[in-house]
Parts: structure tokens; sequence; C-alpha cells
């Protein structure tokens, strides 16, 4: 039985249960209220003369500063603690939300969008918070259920922001101002400094080499890992280029008010986290390359629905089925695709870079379909379908995969994967982009649930010999 890397600091089991509890329920509000403004904003910045092009700056803007502070928020936890850094930006939060309902003009919601951003990159602290308080046994059981309530609170956020739209968008942010201050006030209440404690892991040699990272620019170099990282880019590319003037598109096409919006927004969550319990199985019938390139021309043939019906269901349809192939592509691409070509003491490399790229997609996309959507509606759209198409090109040209997955196989070979991930937090956090903002937790618990695979071994070894599985992979 291995011993815990990290002992848990709490001494009294109810006190750290509280304490946890606290903590996750603080991420649940988060996520709630980031998205509970979600189908409001953009409509009250359309009152307030914002062109396509302005919605999608704050929507780049929001992603940009989260991108630059939560790598230096994780830093400065590290340095001074996690309990102060935590506080300080929930109460950063509050007093921004604050801000931003006295905000009247576009270059003041501009402000306030990137003000928020910067204060939201506490996530990675939160993980590091719940690693302290964990043992190596504890945290999959505890990453998964922060999964979970983030999730649960990124779906009840539209349909909240919906109810109390015609309350006013000053008053939503009033609203989200005191529901961080409630943050606040159980984070003074609950939570504790944890004493900093070593990991014990076994030094390597000073002459020993293989525990080097990879240099980055190996991985460019690399025809499968290029591959793999120009698709990933072009996936999430896709989805940021018609996320940026899309409030304006739907309410030009289709008629859309708040109402309407949070009911698409409510759509591409619940459709993700259905279909996240779904990757394994799709896993036992098609192996990772053939599931990516059909599912990512599958994407294509989503947004392709848009150019074809314009009657009031399609923009739910596209939402279902956008969030379902994204979903599966995302999870697959990143778990079992890298899992299987990527070899395992550079796959901690490749998340980074994959890391970095995502972000880069998230915050370059919007502005360039607000320029694209002031020449046609559709044109971001057919930029999107183009990057979805290129995406599937790119999996088909990867190497073939033996029919053993290396993530169904067996579990040992991916137990420092794993732990890295866990140790270092979950994949970027996207809930500026609503098409994933399930799908990345959905991946991010793909990751740490080792036990998620056992069902489908079986199926696994018995579909692999069967006609329509066979007749599918053969060429893949």
């Amino acid at each position: 039985m291995p011993k815990p890397a990290i002992k848990a600091v709490s001494v009294v089991k109810k006190t750290f249960t509280i304490e946890l509890m606290a903590l996750l329920f603080s991420g649940a509000l988060n996520a709630c209220g980031a998205l509970i403004l979600s189908p409001v904003l953009p409509f009250y910045a359309m009152r307030n003369r914002a062109s396509a092009l302005d919605l999608a700056l704050m929507s780049s803007a929001y992603s940009f500063c989260q991108m630059v502070s939560s790598p230096l928020m994780g830093n400065l936890s590290d340095r001074v603690g996690r309990r102060p850094v935590l506080l300080a930006g929930i109460a950063a939060s509050s007093a921004f939300f604050f801000h931003q309902a006295m905000a009247d003009t576009v270059p003041k919601l501009l402000l306030s969008r990137a003000a928020l951003g910067l204060a939201a990159g506490t996530l990675p602290v939160e993980v590091a918070y719940i690693t302290d308080l964990t043992t190596r046994e504890e945290r999959p059981k505890v990453l998964r259920r922060q999964s979970q309530l983030i999730m649960a609170g990124a779906f009840l956020g539209p349909p909240v922001g919906a109810i109390f739209a015609g309350e006013g968008f000053p008053t939503l942010c009033h609203i989200m101002g005191g529901v961080c201050l409630l943050n606040f006030v159980l984070g003074l209440l609950f939570f504790t400094e944890p004493p900093k404690q070593q990991e014990v892991t076994p030094s390597a040699p000073a002459d020993d080499k293989s525990n080097e990272p990879t240099p980055v620019m190996s991985r460019f170099r690399n025809k499968t890992s290029s591959l793999l990282l120009f698709a990933a880019f072009m996936d999430c590319f896709a989805l940021a280029v018609s996320d940026g003037p899309e409030a304006y598109f739907l309410r030009n096409n289709f008629n859309f008010g708040e109402p309407q919006l949070a009911g698409f927004f409510m759509v591409c969550s619940a459709t993700s986290l259905i279909v996240a319990n779904m990757v394994s199985w799709v896993l036992s019938w098609l192996r990772p390359k053939l599931a990516c390139m059909l599912f990512s021309l599958g994407s294509a043939a989503s947004v392709s629905t848009l150019f074809i019906f314009r009657d009031a269901f399609e923009p739910y349809l596209y939402a279902s089925l956008s969030s379902c192939t994204v979903t599966i592509v995302e999870s697959v691409s990143t778990s079992a695709l890298i899992s299987s070509l990527v070899t395992l003491d550079q796959q901690g490399t490749m998340y980074g870079i994959e890391s970095a790229l995502l972000n880069a997609g998230f915050f370059l996309g919007p502005p360039l379909g607000g320029i694209l959507f002031g020449y046609h509606n559709y044109a971001p759209y057919a930029v999107s379908l183009a990057c979805f198409v290129l995406s599937a090109f790119a999996y088909a040209l990867l190497p073939k995969i033996s029919a053993q997955d290396a993530l169904l196989r067996t579990k040992s070979g991916t137990t420092k994967t794993i732990n890295h991930l866990v140790d270092k937090g979950p994949l970027p956090n996207r809930a500026f982009a609503m098409h994933v903002v399930a799908a990345d937790r959905a991946r991010q618990t793909w990751f740490v649930d080792q036990e998620m695979h056992a069902p489908f071994q079986e199926v696994q070894r018995w579909h692999k010999q069967h006609g329509l599985r066979k007749v599918l992979n053969s060429s893949w």
C-alpha cells in the first residue's frame, strides 16, 4: 500500500470536511455567478451601442486576463499562502462586480470584464489548496466532486440570469457582488492556511537525464505531436471564432433575447454533461484516431445546419449537436490520443503546450469573429466550419494506433500522467467559451477517475472481433 505523498493537514475530520466543502461550495458559487450574466451582458452591451466586435473584445479581454492571472496567482499562493490569495481574489471579484454595475459605456464594460478576468484566476489556487488538504488516495474523489459542483453551477447560471433579467443588468451585478461577499465570509470562517510540506519523492542522481523535460520546440518538430497540437488548436479556435459575435448572430437571425440565449447555454451544458458519460462507450467501438476524425467532421456538420435551416429550433439543434461532438473530441483527443501516441516522459510537456495553445485560441478567436461578422453574418461560422474540417484532416494524418488502446489496456500505464495532472491542477478553465464549459470538466474527470474505464474493458474485447467496429477500424 503506497504511502500518501502529502499528509492531510486537518486533525479533526469534521473540521476538515467543513473546510473542504466550503472550498468546493465557493467554487460552485463562482461558476454559477460567472454564467449568471452570460445571457444578459450581450444585450445590455448592445443597448449601449456595442458592436459585434465590441462583444468579442469583451470575451477576449476576460479570457486573456484570466490566462495571465492564473499562473501568477498560483505562483503567489506558493509564496504567501493559499488562504490570503483566495480571499483576495474573491474580494476583488466582489468589488469589480459592483463596479461593473456602474458601467454604462463600452469602454467601461471592457475595463470591467478585464478586471473580472484578472480576479477569476484563482482556480489553480483552489486545486492547490485541495492538494494540500488531501492525500493522494483522496484527491481523485475530491477533484471529481469539485468538477461536479462546478458543472452544476455552470448549468444553473444562465437560467438564473434569465429569471432575473427583468431586474436589469446593474441589479444582477449587485447580486453577483453580494454572492462574492458571501464567498468571502465563508472563506474567513472556514479557510485555514495549510502548513507547507514537502512532497516525498525519490531524488534522481545528478547525472540522470531521464527526468529532464523534453524541450518545447521538439514537440513542434515532431510530426505526430505537431499534428495533435494543430488539431487541438483548430478545435478550440473553431469554437472561439463563432463565440465572439454569437449573441448578435442569434438576435439578428433568430430573434433571440435573454430567455432564449439562456436556454441556448443550458442546452450546451446539459448535452456536454450527458455525453461526457458516453466517451468510454464510444472508445469501446471506435479507435481514438477515428473517433476524433469522425466527430470533428460531425462538428463541421453541426455548423453547416446554421446555413441550411432557418427555423426557430435551429439554434438549439446546433447547440446540442456541437456540444455532443466537441465534448467527445475534447475528451478523446487529450486522454486517449496523447496517452497512445506520446511517450510517458513527454506527456507533461504536451499537456502544457496544449494548454497554452487553447488559451491562445480562445484569446484570438473572438476578435476575428467580430471582425468577420462586420462583413457578413455567417462569415465567422464559415471559418469555424473550415477549422473543424482542418482538424479532422490533421487527425486523419496521425499514425495508426494499435488495436489495444493504451488507456483501456492498463491502468498502470497512465498512473504517472494522472498523478502529474492532479498535482499541477486541471487543464485550462474555459468558462469564457460556453460550448466547452462542461466539456473541460468532463475531461478533467476522465483523467483522475481511472475506475470509469473498467466497465468498458470487456466490451472493448468483445467488440473488436465483430462486424461494425472491425469494418470502421480496419483502415485506421
